[in-house]
């Protein structure tokens, strides 16, 4: 996980899922926006069409979702600020060489973030539920979530 984000040390450590990843880079003039779009820029046409059905279920429940325009079109602008969205999500913080975006839902905190260093891109998720985990596990019976993933 990383040492220094935006995010905060505290997020990152209260987080309820995390992962992960990163990739050498091979083009040293690309940024975190480059970068962004290179990786959700385009996808196959089934794969926008259930993202649309997704989120018109889940938006009758009454989370918030991107539009159908902002899954479809996703048009690369010229600048971004924090609090617009890039894609379909909105932006928590944009450095030169880290972008954070995600979204506050009723069910989960859910970021993502980009980050180059080093010849690397480093892409992370974190996730935080607004339920206490392990008060939820306690109540259905296991001691820890510990408990529970050391039991398969």
């Amino acid at each position: 996980m990383p040492r220094h984000s935006a995010l905060g040390k505290d997020l990152i450590e209260r987080a309820d899922f995390r992962d992960a990843y990163r990739a050498p880079l091979s083009r040293s003039d690309l940024d975190v926006v480059d970068i962004f779009f290179g990786i959700f820029g385009q996808r196959p046409g089934w794969m926008n069409l259930m993202l649309i059905a997704r989120n018109k279920v889940v938006g009758l429940a009454g989370l918030e979702v991107p539009t159908t325009l902002e899954i479809m079109n996703m048009e690369k602008r010229d600048r971004y600020f924090v609090g617009e969205k890039i894609g379909p999500w909105p932006i928590f913080f944009l450095g030169s060489d880290e972008l954070v975006a995600g979204r506050d839902n009723k069910h989960m905190d859910f970021k993502r973030r980009w980050r180059t260093a080093g010849g690397w891109v480093w892409f992370y998720r974190f996730i935080l539920l607004p339920i206490q985990v392990d008060a939820y596990f306690k109540y259905r019976g296991c001691r820890s979530r510990a408990a529970l993933t050391n039991s398969f």
